[in-house]
């Protein structure tokens, strides 16, 4: 099994059980050596079994972490169904799957990161078209509803219940306590919602990544140019417009974070991508995206990160909330007001337990951003 005694973060005996489920019936030696690779969120390995197949191997720091990890597989699923390259992952015992692992076959392909810095500006375009359009076919991929992958699936809820429940129930009472730069942006958020869920309409739940980068985007190189194939890192995934991907996607590539790309990417990237956006619900989910990311910032100590995006994610709510005052006022069946005197919002017949009441008092929630 396991050759040499480096394990870093994972324990021995359950890499010989992750290696056991991947060869299990197969004939002959299955030893195996270990890699140690820096995650940003997870502790991440790469087992190279005697053979050459290379196995990569997650292990959750969080105690949401194993609820990513069944996203993930269920995505993967989804997205290799639509014909995009996506993880092939190990059926680990359920004892593993519950200690947030996550094994699957490596894919020898590079992301668009890796590939990236040797490109030429005109490779560099298509590049970014190619990058759209793998986005439109994933985006392709429906379900009946909005929210968590396996929730909307069955449930079938709408766009205005899944945001409440995201603002009134999860962020709101976890940035009061956490963040209160934050507040009033999750307030503004709330306000906005009906608007919002007017201009998405009936439209279906689309498959969403859920963290968009280029680390994430797999490719495959041809005669100078690479074609983007496929996506790794489904843990965020979820359903809702794809303007939500869209927004994600330019956020983490914009000047706030660490891997800004220059000019008129982003508008490269959406030729190829050929479907209609709207630039309302992109803002506002620019907005949104910002205060989950503000959030996470204060609550893992990043005091400056998380007060410039409070102010970045205030003014993109100003900008939305502005366009909305010019633009016909749709005619919601329900509203939910602001939440710094108490909300209350219904946003299906049945709700989320019934009529939503938050006040700041309310307790904190922990769990992970599903944007």
């Amino acid at each position: 099994m396991l050759e040499g005694r480096n394990c870093g973060a994972f324990d021995r005996e359950r890499i010989d059980a992750v290696v056991s489920a991947a060869t299990a019936g197969e004939r002959g030696d299955a030893t195996a050596s270990l890699a140690i690779q820096d995650g940003h969120s997870h502790d991440l390995a790469e087992i190279r079994l005697h053979d050459g197949r290379r196995l990569m191997l997650k292990r959750g720091r969080h105690p949401w972490s194993a609820g990513g990890f069944d996203r993930s597989r269920l995505a993967a699923a989804l997205l290799r169904g639509a014909g995009l390259v996506a993880p092939r992952h190990i059926d680990l015992p359920a004892e593993l799957r519950a200690e947030a692992l996550e094994a699957y076959w490596r894919i020898p392909l590079p992301t668009l990161r890796d590939v990236w810095p040797r490109l030429p500006e005109p490779a560099r375009i298509e590049a970014l078209r190619s990058w759209g359009a793998l986005l439109r076919r994933a985006h392709a991929v429906e379900t009946p509803g909005h929210g968590a992958l396996d929730g909307a699936a069955r449930d079938g809820h709408p766009l205005q219940w899944f945001l409440a429940h995201e603002l009134a129930v999860r962020l709101f009472p976890a940035t009061a306590a956490v963040w209160p730069a934050g507040l009033g942006t999750v307030e503004g958020l709330l306000e906005a919602i009906p608007e919002i869920a007017a201009l998405v309409g009936d439209r279906p739940g689309a498959l969403l990544h859920g963290d968009l980068h280029m680390a994430n985007v797999l490719c495959e190189e041809d005669r100078g140019g690479v074609r983007c194939v496929g996506l790794l890192d489904l843990e965020e995934t979820f359903c809702g417009p794809p303007e939500a991907d869209l927004a994600r996607a330019e956020l983490l590539h914009g000047p706030l974070f660490g891997r800004p790309l220059d000019g008129g990417w982003f508008d490269r990237l959406l030729e190829g991508y050929a479907r209609p956006v709207d630039p309302l619900v992109l803002g506002y989910f620019r907005a949104y995206h910002l205060v989950n990311l503000g959030y996470f910032a204060a609550l893992t100590g990043l005091d400056a990160h998380a007060a410039g995006l409070a102010v970045a994610a205030q003014a993109e709510l100003e900008r939305v909330h502005a366009a909305l005052r010019r633009a016909p006022a749709p005619q919601p069946a329900r509203r939910c007001r602001g939440v710094r005197g108490g909300c209350r919002a219904t946003p299906s017949p049945e709700g989320v337990g019934g009529a939503l009441r938050f006040g700041s008092s309310a307790a904190a929630s922990r769990s992970s951003s599903r944007m």
